[in-house]
Protein backbone atom coordinates (compact mmCIF):
# COMPACT_ATOMS: atom_id res chain seq x y z
CA UNK A 1 0.00 0.00 0.00
CA UNK A 2 2.97 2.63 0.85
CA UNK A 3 4.40 1.93 -2.36
CA UNK A 4 1.20 2.34 -4.15
CA UNK A 5 0.74 5.93 -2.74
CA UNK A 6 4.49 6.46 -3.31
CA UNK A 7 4.10 5.75 -7.28
CA UNK A 8 0.38 8.17 -7.27
CA UNK A 9 2.64 10.91 -5.85
CA UNK A 10 5.39 11.10 -7.41
CA UNK A 11 4.70 9.42 -10.76
CA UNK A 12 3.87 12.97 -12.56
CA UNK A 13 7.57 14.16 -10.59
CA UNK A 14 9.12 11.45 -12.27
CA UNK A 15 7.67 12.52 -15.53
CA UNK A 16 9.36 15.93 -15.44
CA UNK A 17 12.63 14.49 -14.63
CA UNK A 18 12.38 12.70 -18.09
CA UNK A 19 11.37 15.49 -20.18
CA UNK A 20 14.17 17.54 -18.30
CA UNK A 21 17.01 15.71 -19.55
CA UNK A 22 15.98 15.20 -22.94
CA UNK A 23 17.98 16.68 -25.70
CA UNK A 24 18.36 20.39 -26.45
CA UNK A 25 18.59 22.93 -29.05
CA UNK A 26 19.58 26.58 -28.81
CA UNK A 27 17.38 29.63 -29.16
CA UNK A 28 17.33 33.07 -29.99
CA UNK A 29 15.45 34.90 -27.44
CA UNK A 30 13.77 38.04 -27.61
CA UNK A 31 11.79 39.35 -24.92
CA UNK A 32 8.36 41.02 -25.76
CA UNK A 33 5.44 42.50 -23.63
CA UNK A 34 1.66 42.25 -23.18
CA UNK A 35 -0.87 45.00 -21.78
CA UNK A 36 -4.05 43.83 -19.99
CA UNK A 37 -6.25 45.16 -17.86
CA UNK A 38 -8.35 43.82 -14.41
CA UNK A 39 -11.43 42.62 -15.16
CA UNK A 40 -12.46 41.19 -11.33
CA UNK A 41 -10.36 40.70 -7.90
CA UNK A 42 -11.71 37.69 -5.41
CA UNK A 43 -10.32 37.21 -1.93
CA UNK A 44 -7.97 34.87 -3.37
CA UNK A 45 -7.12 36.03 -7.41
CA UNK A 46 -6.99 38.85 -9.29
CA UNK A 47 -8.28 38.33 -12.87
CA UNK A 48 -6.77 40.09 -16.17
CA UNK A 49 -7.76 40.01 -19.64
CA UNK A 50 -5.69 40.34 -22.82
CA UNK A 51 -5.93 40.62 -26.39
CA UNK A 52 -4.59 37.22 -25.97
CA UNK A 53 -2.05 35.28 -24.21
CA UNK A 54 0.20 33.92 -26.03
CA UNK A 55 3.69 32.96 -24.76
CA UNK A 56 2.14 33.11 -20.93
CA UNK A 57 2.05 30.08 -19.12
CA UNK A 58 1.31 29.03 -15.14
CA UNK A 59 3.93 30.87 -12.75
CA UNK A 60 4.54 33.95 -15.46
CA UNK A 61 4.72 37.64 -12.85
CA UNK A 62 2.67 40.45 -14.28
CA UNK A 63 3.68 44.03 -13.19
CA UNK A 64 2.13 47.83 -13.08
CA UNK A 65 4.52 50.97 -13.47
CA UNK A 66 4.76 53.35 -10.38
CA UNK A 67 7.31 56.14 -11.02
CA UNK A 68 8.40 54.15 -14.11
CA UNK A 69 9.17 51.16 -12.67
CA UNK A 70 7.56 48.71 -12.71
CA UNK A 71 6.68 46.67 -9.71
CA UNK A 72 5.31 43.27 -9.62
CA UNK A 73 2.09 42.64 -8.56
CA UNK A 74 0.97 39.18 -9.40
CA UNK A 75 1.82 35.71 -10.65
CA UNK A 76 -0.10 33.65 -12.96
CA UNK A 77 -2.22 30.67 -12.00
CA UNK A 78 -4.49 29.81 -14.34
CA UNK A 79 -4.79 30.90 -17.85
CA UNK A 80 -7.25 30.84 -21.31
CA UNK A 81 -7.20 32.37 -24.42
CA UNK A 82 -7.67 35.55 -23.45
CA UNK A 83 -7.41 36.18 -19.47
CA UNK A 84 -5.50 34.50 -16.53
CA UNK A 85 -6.30 34.43 -12.69
CA UNK A 86 -3.74 34.92 -10.47
CA UNK A 87 -2.74 35.42 -6.59
CA UNK A 88 -1.41 38.91 -5.58
CA UNK A 89 2.02 38.80 -4.88
CA UNK A 90 2.01 42.76 -3.04
CA UNK A 91 -0.04 44.99 -0.66
CA UNK A 92 -0.52 47.66 -3.68
CA UNK A 93 -4.10 48.16 -4.06
CA UNK A 94 -5.30 47.05 -7.36
CA UNK A 95 -8.15 48.36 -9.56
CA UNK A 96 -9.45 48.39 -13.76
CA UNK A 97 -7.52 51.58 -13.90
CA UNK A 98 -4.18 49.85 -13.69
CA UNK A 99 -2.44 48.97 -17.11
CA UNK A 100 -0.85 45.40 -16.20
CA UNK A 101 2.21 44.53 -18.49
CA UNK A 102 3.02 41.17 -19.28
CA UNK A 103 7.00 39.92 -20.08
CA UNK A 104 7.76 36.99 -22.57
CA UNK A 105 9.95 35.41 -24.79
CA UNK A 106 9.57 34.85 -28.26
CA UNK A 107 11.70 32.24 -29.70
CA UNK A 108 13.58 31.38 -33.26
CA UNK A 109 14.19 27.75 -32.87
CA UNK A 110 17.25 26.48 -34.80
CA UNK A 111 16.55 23.47 -36.19
CA UNK A 112 15.43 20.76 -33.76
CA UNK A 113 15.24 16.97 -33.96
CA UNK A 114 11.90 15.68 -33.64
CA UNK A 115 12.12 16.66 -29.85
CA UNK A 116 14.28 19.30 -28.45
CA UNK A 117 14.53 20.57 -24.69
CA UNK A 118 15.29 24.50 -24.66
CA UNK A 119 18.15 25.74 -21.92
CA UNK A 120 16.81 27.76 -18.71
CA UNK A 121 17.59 30.96 -19.70
CA UNK A 122 17.82 33.84 -17.14
CA UNK A 123 17.84 37.93 -18.62
CA UNK A 124 18.77 40.76 -16.41
CA UNK A 125 15.84 42.72 -15.11
CA UNK A 126 16.02 46.57 -15.67
CA UNK A 127 12.72 48.40 -14.60
CA UNK A 128 13.59 51.51 -16.62
CA UNK A 129 13.75 49.72 -19.10
CA UNK A 130 11.21 47.07 -19.66
CA UNK A 131 13.75 43.99 -19.50
CA UNK A 132 12.83 41.52 -17.33
CA UNK A 133 14.02 38.34 -15.44
CA UNK A 134 12.91 35.05 -16.12
CA UNK A 135 13.61 31.32 -15.97
CA UNK A 136 11.76 29.09 -18.95
CA UNK A 137 12.08 25.51 -19.01
CA UNK A 138 10.06 24.87 -22.41
CA UNK A 139 9.67 21.72 -24.60
CA UNK A 140 9.59 22.09 -28.77
CA UNK A 141 8.23 19.50 -30.35
CA UNK A 142 7.44 18.48 -34.23
CA UNK A 143 4.31 16.80 -35.41
CA UNK A 144 3.58 15.20 -37.98
CA UNK A 145 2.45 18.29 -40.14
CA UNK A 146 6.02 19.73 -39.53
CA UNK A 147 4.22 22.48 -37.14
CA UNK A 148 5.93 23.05 -33.90
CA UNK A 149 4.06 24.32 -30.68
CA UNK A 150 5.24 24.90 -26.63
CA UNK A 151 4.97 22.37 -24.30
CA UNK A 152 5.43 23.43 -20.93
CA UNK A 153 5.10 22.29 -17.52
CA UNK A 154 5.15 23.81 -13.84
CA UNK A 155 4.62 22.12 -10.42
CA UNK A 156 4.67 22.41 -6.50
CA UNK A 157 5.29 19.47 -3.99
CA UNK A 158 4.96 19.99 -0.08
CA UNK A 159 6.21 18.22 2.83
CA UNK A 160 4.71 20.02 6.13
CA UNK A 161 4.99 18.92 9.68
CA UNK A 162 2.50 20.66 12.48
CA UNK A 163 3.58 19.24 16.10
CA UNK A 164 1.63 20.45 19.13
CA UNK A 165 2.52 19.94 22.69
CA UNK A 166 0.73 20.85 25.83
CA UNK A 167 1.33 21.32 29.66
CA UNK A 168 -2.30 19.45 30.42
CA UNK A 169 -2.12 16.55 32.34
CA UNK A 170 -3.59 13.45 29.88
CA UNK A 171 -2.92 15.67 26.82
CA UNK A 172 -1.50 13.91 23.87
CA UNK A 173 0.90 15.56 22.26
CA UNK A 174 0.42 15.32 18.51
CA UNK A 175 2.61 15.34 15.10
CA UNK A 176 0.66 15.47 12.28
CA UNK A 177 2.18 15.08 8.29
CA UNK A 178 0.78 16.58 5.17
CA UNK A 179 2.76 15.83 1.73
CA UNK A 180 0.73 17.62 -1.21
CA UNK A 181 1.67 17.45 -4.87
CA UNK A 182 0.10 19.89 -7.56
CA UNK A 183 1.62 19.40 -11.50
CA UNK A 184 0.21 20.90 -14.27
CA UNK A 185 1.32 19.58 -18.13
CA UNK A 186 0.86 20.49 -21.75
CA UNK A 187 1.66 17.32 -22.63
CA UNK A 188 0.71 17.94 -26.88
CA UNK A 189 -0.83 21.11 -28.44
CA UNK A 190 -4.21 19.28 -27.80
CA UNK A 191 -3.59 17.52 -24.39
CA UNK A 192 -2.87 18.81 -20.93
CA UNK A 193 -2.84 17.00 -17.64
CA UNK A 194 -3.73 18.63 -14.08
CA UNK A 195 -3.49 17.39 -10.79
CA UNK A 196 -3.69 18.06 -6.91
CA UNK A 197 -3.44 15.84 -4.44
CA UNK A 198 -2.49 15.50 -0.34
CA UNK A 199 -2.10 12.90 1.65
CA UNK A 200 -1.78 13.59 5.44
CA UNK A 201 -1.63 12.00 8.41
CA UNK A 202 -1.00 11.98 12.01
CA UNK A 203 1.73 10.58 13.27
CA UNK A 204 0.73 8.04 16.33
CA UNK A 205 -2.42 6.90 13.94
CA UNK A 206 -0.77 5.46 11.00
CA UNK A 207 -2.75 2.21 11.52
CA UNK A 208 -5.45 4.24 10.98
CA UNK A 209 -4.56 4.35 7.09
CA UNK A 210 -5.40 0.67 6.36
CA UNK A 211 -8.74 0.87 7.70
CA UNK A 212 -9.68 3.60 5.30
CA UNK A 213 -6.92 4.88 3.09
CA UNK A 214 -9.28 7.61 1.57
CA UNK A 215 -9.65 9.26 4.73
CA UNK A 216 -5.91 10.69 4.76
CA UNK A 217 -5.67 10.78 0.52
CA UNK A 218 -7.15 13.90 -0.94
CA UNK A 219 -7.63 13.89 -4.67
CA UNK A 220 -8.97 17.16 -5.37
CA UNK A 221 -7.96 17.41 -9.07
CA UNK A 222 -7.09 14.79 -11.59
CA UNK A 223 -7.80 16.00 -14.78
CA UNK A 224 -6.64 15.65 -18.81
CA UNK A 225 -8.04 17.88 -20.96
CA UNK A 226 -8.25 17.70 -24.64
CA UNK A 227 -8.94 21.02 -26.81
CA UNK A 228 -10.56 19.77 -30.16
CA UNK A 229 -10.30 23.90 -31.44
CA UNK A 230 -9.93 27.29 -29.72
CA UNK A 231 -13.68 27.03 -29.26
CA UNK A 232 -14.23 23.64 -27.65
CA UNK A 233 -12.55 21.98 -24.60
CA UNK A 234 -13.61 18.76 -22.91
CA UNK A 235 -12.61 17.56 -19.53
CA UNK A 236 -12.24 14.13 -18.44
CA UNK A 237 -11.27 13.02 -14.61
CA UNK A 238 -12.10 14.97 -11.50
CA UNK A 239 -12.56 18.64 -12.13
CA UNK A 240 -13.69 22.09 -10.97
CA UNK A 241 -15.74 23.99 -14.00
CA UNK A 242 -14.60 27.69 -13.97
CA UNK A 243 -17.59 28.61 -15.36
CA UNK A 244 -20.07 26.76 -12.39
CA UNK A 245 -17.17 26.71 -9.96
CA UNK A 246 -19.88 26.79 -7.07
CA UNK A 247 -20.91 22.83 -8.41
CA UNK A 248 -17.86 21.75 -7.08
CA UNK A 249 -15.87 18.83 -8.61
CA UNK A 250 -17.20 16.33 -10.94
CA UNK A 251 -15.75 12.91 -11.28
CA UNK A 252 -16.64 11.89 -15.11
CA UNK A 253 -16.95 14.24 -18.68
CA UNK A 254 -17.27 17.80 -19.11
CA UNK A 255 -16.96 19.75 -22.16
CA UNK A 256 -17.16 23.83 -22.86
CA UNK A 257 -18.10 25.20 -26.34
CA UNK A 258 -18.19 28.31 -27.52
CA UNK A 259 -20.35 30.30 -29.96
CA UNK A 260 -19.30 33.29 -30.41
CA UNK A 261 -20.58 35.43 -27.16
CA UNK A 262 -22.03 32.33 -26.45
CA UNK A 263 -20.75 29.49 -24.52
CA UNK A 264 -22.86 26.16 -23.30
CA UNK A 265 -21.55 23.06 -21.62
CA UNK A 266 -22.48 19.94 -20.60
CA UNK A 267 -20.99 17.40 -17.93
CA UNK A 268 -21.91 13.92 -16.66
CA UNK A 269 -20.51 11.88 -13.49
CA UNK A 270 -20.79 11.64 -9.96
CA UNK A 271 -19.84 13.84 -6.71
CA UNK A 272 -16.73 12.83 -4.51
CA UNK A 273 -18.03 10.89 -1.48
CA UNK A 274 -19.45 12.96 1.45
CA UNK A 275 -17.33 11.42 4.14
CA UNK A 276 -13.82 11.10 2.45
CA UNK A 277 -14.05 13.03 -0.56
CA UNK A 278 -13.24 9.69 -2.45
CA UNK A 279 -15.13 8.31 -5.69
CA UNK A 280 -18.45 7.33 -5.52
CA UNK A 281 -20.76 6.10 -9.06
CA UNK A 282 -23.54 5.98 -6.51
CA UNK A 283 -23.61 9.65 -6.81
CA UNK A 284 -24.29 9.76 -10.04
CA UNK A 285 -25.00 13.48 -11.18
CA UNK A 286 -25.43 15.37 -14.79
CA UNK A 287 -25.98 18.92 -15.93
CA UNK A 288 -25.74 21.91 -18.38
CA UNK A 289 -25.17 25.19 -18.29
CA UNK A 290 -25.37 28.85 -21.18
CA UNK A 291 -24.15 31.88 -20.97
CA UNK A 292 -23.54 34.63 -22.65
CA UNK A 293 -20.59 37.26 -21.95
CA UNK A 294 -20.87 40.64 -23.73
CA UNK A 295 -18.52 43.68 -23.89
CA UNK A 296 -20.14 47.00 -22.90
CA UNK A 297 -17.97 49.88 -23.42
CA UNK A 298 -14.42 49.54 -21.33
CA UNK A 299 -16.23 46.45 -19.05
CA UNK A 300 -18.08 43.73 -19.70
CA UNK A 301 -20.95 41.84 -17.86
CA UNK A 302 -21.51 37.63 -18.13
CA UNK A 303 -24.39 35.81 -17.46
CA UNK A 304 -24.52 31.87 -16.92
CA UNK A 305 -27.68 29.28 -16.24
CA UNK A 306 -27.19 25.93 -15.47
CA UNK A 307 -29.31 23.37 -14.46
CA UNK A 308 -28.18 20.07 -12.13
CA UNK A 309 -30.04 16.93 -11.53
CA UNK A 310 -27.65 14.67 -8.54
CA UNK A 311 -28.36 11.26 -7.66
CA UNK A 312 -28.08 8.10 -4.88
CA UNK A 313 -28.01 5.08 -5.66
CA UNK A 314 -30.05 6.47 -9.10
CA UNK A 315 -32.81 7.88 -7.14
CA UNK A 316 -32.92 12.05 -6.70
CA UNK A 317 -31.08 13.37 -4.40
CA UNK A 318 -31.23 17.00 -5.35
CA UNK A 319 -32.38 18.83 -8.56
CA UNK A 320 -31.57 22.67 -8.70
CA UNK A 321 -31.07 25.89 -10.81
CA UNK A 322 -28.04 28.10 -10.97
CA UNK A 323 -27.82 31.41 -11.68
CA UNK A 324 -24.42 33.53 -11.90
CA UNK A 325 -23.89 37.52 -12.83
CA UNK A 326 -20.56 39.24 -13.39
CA UNK A 327 -20.36 42.61 -14.60
CA UNK A 328 -18.04 45.66 -14.60
CA UNK A 329 -20.26 48.20 -16.47
CA UNK A 330 -20.02 50.92 -14.28
CA UNK A 331 -16.81 52.33 -14.18
CA UNK A 332 -15.31 51.62 -10.79
CA UNK A 333 -17.57 49.42 -10.07
CA UNK A 334 -17.47 45.40 -10.04
CA UNK A 335 -20.47 43.33 -9.22
CA UNK A 336 -21.03 39.43 -8.82
CA UNK A 337 -24.13 37.88 -7.67
CA UNK A 338 -24.90 34.27 -7.86
CA UNK A 339 -28.12 31.98 -6.15
CA UNK A 340 -29.39 28.58 -6.31
CA UNK A 341 -33.19 27.39 -6.81
CA UNK A 342 -34.02 23.92 -5.35
CA UNK A 343 -36.66 22.31 -8.20
CA UNK A 344 -37.35 19.23 -6.19
CA UNK A 345 -38.95 18.19 -3.12
CA UNK A 346 -39.22 15.29 -0.86
CA UNK A 347 -42.07 15.48 2.35
CA UNK A 348 -43.07 12.12 3.93
CA UNK A 349 -42.20 9.96 0.70
CA UNK A 350 -44.34 12.26 -1.64
CA UNK A 351 -42.40 14.33 -4.55
CA UNK A 352 -43.41 17.12 -5.62
CA UNK A 353 -42.09 19.85 -8.14
CA UNK A 354 -40.74 23.37 -6.13
CA UNK A 355 -39.25 26.78 -6.99
CA UNK A 356 -37.60 27.35 -3.47
CA UNK A 357 -34.61 29.83 -3.64
CA UNK A 358 -32.18 27.97 -1.69
CA UNK A 359 -29.10 30.49 -1.91
CA UNK A 360 -28.48 34.49 -3.03
CA UNK A 361 -24.86 35.87 -3.07
CA UNK A 362 -24.14 39.30 -3.66
CA UNK A 363 -20.89 41.31 -4.04
CA UNK A 364 -20.17 44.64 -4.56
CA UNK A 365 -16.83 46.81 -5.38
CA UNK A 366 -16.35 50.36 -5.72
CA UNK A 367 -12.64 51.33 -6.31
CA UNK A 368 -12.24 54.76 -7.69
CA UNK A 369 -8.21 54.67 -7.32
CA UNK A 370 -5.89 53.03 -6.10
CA UNK A 371 -5.46 54.53 -2.73
CA UNK A 372 -9.28 54.05 -1.80
CA UNK A 373 -11.78 50.65 -1.78
CA UNK A 374 -15.04 50.27 -0.69
CA UNK A 375 -16.70 46.43 -0.87
CA UNK A 376 -19.84 44.66 0.55
CA UNK A 377 -21.36 41.31 0.21
CA UNK A 378 -24.55 39.46 1.62
CA UNK A 379 -24.92 36.22 1.96
CA UNK A 380 -27.53 34.37 2.90
CA UNK A 381 -28.45 30.35 2.54
CA UNK A 382 -30.84 27.43 3.34
CA UNK A 383 -29.58 24.22 4.91
CA UNK A 384 -29.14 22.07 1.51
CA UNK A 385 -31.25 18.82 1.38
CA UNK A 386 -30.45 15.68 0.04
CA UNK A 387 -33.67 14.06 -0.05
CA UNK A 388 -31.62 10.22 -0.33
CA UNK A 389 -28.45 10.75 1.28
CA UNK A 390 -29.98 12.28 4.51
CA UNK A 391 -33.63 11.12 3.94
CA UNK A 392 -34.02 9.55 7.53
CA UNK A 393 -33.19 13.06 9.05
CA UNK A 394 -35.51 14.95 6.07
CA UNK A 395 -38.86 12.69 7.25
CA UNK A 396 -38.55 14.92 10.91
CA UNK A 397 -37.41 18.35 9.50
CA UNK A 398 -39.87 20.74 10.29
CA UNK A 399 -38.44 23.55 9.64
CA UNK A 400 -35.59 25.05 6.97
CA UNK A 401 -32.87 27.00 9.07
CA UNK A 402 -31.55 29.78 7.11
CA UNK A 403 -28.31 32.34 7.78
CA UNK A 404 -27.97 35.98 6.73
CA UNK A 405 -24.84 37.66 6.46
CA UNK A 406 -23.84 40.89 5.72
CA UNK A 407 -19.94 42.27 5.40
CA UNK A 408 -18.78 45.60 4.65
CA UNK A 409 -14.83 46.15 3.83
CA UNK A 410 -12.82 49.45 3.22
CA UNK A 411 -9.30 49.95 2.24
CA UNK A 412 -7.17 53.20 2.28
CA UNK A 413 -3.71 54.00 1.14
CA UNK A 414 -3.38 57.36 2.46
CA UNK A 415 0.88 57.51 2.03
CA UNK A 416 2.43 55.28 -0.47
CA UNK A 417 3.46 52.65 2.50
CA UNK A 418 1.07 52.64 4.83
CA UNK A 419 -2.32 51.00 4.35
CA UNK A 420 -5.82 50.96 6.46
CA UNK A 421 -8.52 48.41 6.29
CA UNK A 422 -11.76 49.09 7.87
CA UNK A 423 -14.45 45.93 8.37
CA UNK A 424 -17.56 45.13 9.65
CA UNK A 425 -20.01 41.88 9.86
CA UNK A 426 -23.35 41.09 10.62
CA UNK A 427 -24.55 37.18 10.65
CA UNK A 428 -27.90 35.87 11.82
CA UNK A 429 -29.55 32.39 11.39
CA UNK A 430 -32.81 30.93 12.39
CA UNK A 431 -32.80 29.95 16.42
CA UNK A 432 -29.86 32.14 17.56
CA UNK A 433 -30.82 34.29 20.72
CA UNK A 434 -29.08 37.05 18.86
CA UNK A 435 -27.44 38.18 15.70
CA UNK A 436 -23.86 37.41 15.88
CA UNK A 437 -21.94 41.28 14.70
CA UNK A 438 -17.95 41.89 14.61
CA UNK A 439 -16.06 44.84 13.57
CA UNK A 440 -12.26 45.82 13.12
CA UNK A 441 -9.44 47.08 11.25
CA UNK A 442 -5.95 47.08 10.44
CA UNK A 443 -2.95 49.65 9.78
CA UNK A 444 0.63 48.67 8.15
CA UNK A 445 3.66 50.37 6.99
CA UNK A 446 5.46 48.56 4.29
CA UNK A 447 9.22 49.24 4.96
CA UNK A 448 10.39 51.56 6.98
CA UNK A 449 13.10 53.01 5.25
CA UNK A 450 16.80 52.64 7.01
CA UNK A 451 15.55 49.52 9.10
CA UNK A 452 13.67 47.74 6.28
CA UNK A 453 10.61 47.00 9.04
CA UNK A 454 7.09 46.32 8.27
CA UNK A 455 4.91 46.56 11.40
CA UNK A 456 0.99 45.90 11.63
CA UNK A 457 -1.85 46.57 14.17
CA UNK A 458 -4.71 44.39 14.17
CA UNK A 459 -8.42 44.60 16.05
CA UNK A 460 -10.91 42.09 15.91
CA UNK A 461 -14.39 42.46 18.60
CA UNK A 462 -16.66 39.91 18.11
CA UNK A 463 -20.26 40.06 19.94
CA UNK A 464 -22.94 36.66 19.42
CA UNK A 465 -25.47 35.02 21.20
CA UNK A 466 -22.85 33.08 23.20
CA UNK A 467 -19.59 34.42 22.84
CA UNK A 468 -18.28 38.45 23.58
CA UNK A 469 -14.81 38.62 22.95
CA UNK A 470 -11.43 40.57 21.09
CA UNK A 471 -8.36 39.79 19.39
CA UNK A 472 -5.80 42.40 19.64
CA UNK A 473 -2.65 41.49 17.16
CA UNK A 474 0.46 43.28 16.85
CA UNK A 475 2.82 41.73 14.03
CA UNK A 476 6.22 43.07 12.93
CA UNK A 477 8.48 41.46 9.68
CA UNK A 478 11.77 41.87 8.33
CA UNK A 479 13.61 41.28 5.24
CA UNK A 480 17.10 40.39 6.25
CA UNK A 481 18.27 39.26 2.52
CA UNK A 482 16.66 38.79 -0.53
CA UNK A 483 16.49 35.26 0.18
CA UNK A 484 15.54 35.07 4.16
CA UNK A 485 12.87 37.19 5.99
CA UNK A 486 11.52 36.87 9.37
CA UNK A 487 8.42 37.78 11.37
CA UNK A 488 7.48 37.89 15.26
CA UNK A 489 3.86 38.83 16.45
CA UNK A 490 1.90 39.07 19.55
CA UNK A 491 -2.15 38.53 19.47
CA UNK A 492 -4.00 39.30 22.72
CA UNK A 493 -7.44 37.16 23.22
CA UNK A 494 -10.00 37.59 25.55
CA UNK A 495 -13.37 36.17 24.96
CA UNK A 496 -16.50 36.01 27.48
CA UNK A 497 -18.92 33.31 27.58
CA UNK A 498 -22.88 34.27 28.35
CA UNK A 499 -24.33 31.43 28.63
CA UNK A 500 -22.08 30.61 31.67
CA UNK A 501 -20.03 32.66 33.66
CA UNK A 502 -16.80 31.71 32.50
CA UNK A 503 -13.56 33.68 30.36
CA UNK A 504 -11.10 32.95 28.29
CA UNK A 505 -7.82 34.90 28.30
CA UNK A 506 -4.78 34.04 26.04
CA UNK A 507 -1.47 35.23 25.28
CA UNK A 508 -0.12 34.15 21.85
CA UNK A 509 3.23 34.77 20.85
CA UNK A 510 4.72 33.87 17.02
CA UNK A 511 7.64 33.87 15.19
CA UNK A 512 8.52 32.81 11.88
CA UNK A 513 11.74 32.32 9.39
CA UNK A 514 11.45 31.23 5.75
CA UNK A 515 14.55 31.41 3.62
CA UNK A 516 14.90 30.12 -0.24
CA UNK A 517 17.77 26.68 0.30
CA UNK A 518 18.20 26.76 -3.78
CA UNK A 519 16.49 28.49 -6.49
CA UNK A 520 13.56 26.73 -6.12
CA UNK A 521 13.68 25.53 -2.63
CA UNK A 522 11.78 27.21 0.19
CA UNK A 523 12.24 26.64 3.75
CA UNK A 524 9.69 27.84 6.45
CA UNK A 525 9.74 27.42 10.41
CA UNK A 526 6.77 28.91 12.36
CA UNK A 527 6.47 29.21 16.75
CA UNK A 528 3.23 29.66 18.19
CA UNK A 529 3.15 29.60 22.00
CA UNK A 530 -0.41 29.65 23.74
CA UNK A 531 -0.47 31.21 27.36
CA UNK A 532 -3.40 31.18 29.50
CA UNK A 533 -3.83 31.38 33.41
CA UNK A 534 -2.57 27.85 33.94
CA UNK A 535 -2.27 26.45 30.52
CA UNK A 536 0.01 26.85 27.80
CA UNK A 537 0.34 25.29 24.39
CA UNK A 538 2.68 25.40 21.85
CA UNK A 539 2.85 24.42 17.91
CA UNK A 540 5.48 24.03 15.43
CA UNK A 541 4.99 24.32 11.75
CA UNK A 542 7.73 23.17 9.30
CA UNK A 543 7.36 23.59 5.74
CA UNK A 544 9.86 22.06 2.42
CA UNK A 545 8.50 23.20 -0.94
CA UNK A 546 10.12 23.03 -3.99
CA UNK A 547 8.85 24.40 -7.12
CA UNK A 548 9.87 23.56 -10.64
Amino acid sequence: MKHTILKLILLPAVICMVQSINSYAQNTVTINSKMGKITYQSSQNVYVSFKNTDGLTAGDTLYIKEKNKLVPVVKIKFISSKSCAGEKISTISLNDKNIIYAFYELKEMSKPENVAMVKDTTAGIRADTNIVTKTVTAVQITNKTGRYYPSSYNGRLSVQSISSVSNIEGSADLQRWRYSFNYNNDLSEKFSFSNYIVFAYNANSWSDIKTNLNNNLKIYDFTLSYRLDNKTTFWMGRHINPRVSNIGAVDGLQVDRKFGNIYTGFMIGSRPNFNDYSYNIKLFEFGGYAGIKNKMGDGYMDNAVAVFQQMNNMSTDRRYLYFQHTNSIIPMIRLFLSSEIDLFKKEKGVIKNTFDLTSLYLSIRFAPSNAFSLSATYDTRKNVIYYETYKFLIDTLFQNEMRQGFRLNANFRPFNRMFLGLNAGYRYRQGDLKPSRNYGGYISYSGIPMLDISPSLSYTKIISSYVDGSDFGFKLNKYITDNIDMSIGYRKLQYSYTSFDSKTIQDIFSADLSFLILRNLNFTINYEGVFENSNTFSRFFIDLTTRF
